[in-house]
């Protein structure tokens, strides 16, 4: 009798580091899920979804494309200044700020 009730104790106990470790696991796999369907399709062709998912799984840090930088085209030049603050591009000064209380002198 001693030995059944043992060997249920272990067994419950088995059970549960079990059931403990398939959970982790699926939460790695739901995690690592989540980064990859985060990527744009961009990131996701420069990467190769198995070695993704390896490393992500393992626990390895996982190096994403880098976007390229944004570059911003030319400010326009400014050529006068308005008396409230703004500026204008205009080149003729005439009615340039007008709504905005003028051309600052």
């Amino acid at each position: 009798m001693r030995a059944l009730v043992i060997a249920s104790v272990l067994a419950i106990s088995f059970s549960a580091v079990t059931f403990a470790a398939d959970s982790a696991d699926q939460s790695t796999t739901a995690n690592c899920a989540a980064q990859w369907k985060a990527l744009n399709s961009d990131q996701k062709e420069e990467l190769n979804r198995k070695v993704f998912a390896n490393d992500c799984l393992t626990g390895k840090p996982v190096p994403l494309p880098q976007a390229p930088p944004v570059t911003l085209p030319p400010r326009p030049p400014v050529s006068n200044s308005c008396r409230d603050g703004t500026f204008t591009t205009s080149v003729n000064p005439m009615n340039a700020c007008s709504g905005h209380g003028g051309v600052k002198n």
